[in-house]
């Protein structure tokens, strides 16, 4: 049996199987098609495949391998150069949540996915990672190769403009 075949069922068993799932949720969340979320997994496994090999500097492997996802995932969103409409900032004030959270609880997973979408994308991965892998901000921090402290920040801006997104979309 060759040396590749075992690296590759190895990479099969301790990578692409356990993890394929939470990359392609993921992958959903960020892109606005499943062609261009199947496409950005692709992209994803292959590299991840190809550094295999190496030495990782993280020795969590879901840690070192959103970080292969997140750099595919710029990767790719540099070379499409596709403009969406961001919110950057939140308002003021927001309504009173109490109000809302019968209507908030009620909204559809296109309705969260479309307000996603519309946060500027170096806060949205990291939401993500910490709302939905359930990753700390020390792992966020390393998986995208951010300050610690940035990677809160971004995660505390970005729930705060999820918020006032699907606040106003109740509101409203």
């Amino acid at each position: 049996m060759s040396t590749e075949s075992i690296s590759g069922s190895a990479f099969e068993r301790e990578v692409l199987t356990p993890h394929l799932d939470r990359i392609y949720a993921a992958a959903l969340r960020m892109t606005s098609t499943e062609a261009e979320a199947e496409s950005l997994v692709e992209t994803t496994f292959l590299t991840a495949l190809a550094a295999y090999r190496r030495p990782r500097p993280l020795a969590d492997p879901v840690v070192w391998l959103f970080r292969v996802f997140a750099d595919s995932y710029a990767k790719t969103r540099s070379r499409s150069g596709s403009a969406r409409e961001i919110i950057t900032a939140a308002p003021d004030a927001l309504l009173h949540r109490a109000a809302l959270a019968e209507r908030l609880d009620a909204l559809s997973d296109d309705a969260v996915k479309d307000a996603l979408s519309r946060i500027a994308e170096k806060l949205r991965l990291p939401l993500y990672l910490a709302e939905v892998e359930g990753l700390s901000p020390k792992q966020i921090s390393d998986a995208l190769r951010i300050p610690l402290s940035e990677a809160r920040i971004r995660v505390h801006r970005a729930r705060a403009l999820l918020s006032t997104v699907l606040v106003d979309r109740v509101a409203g």
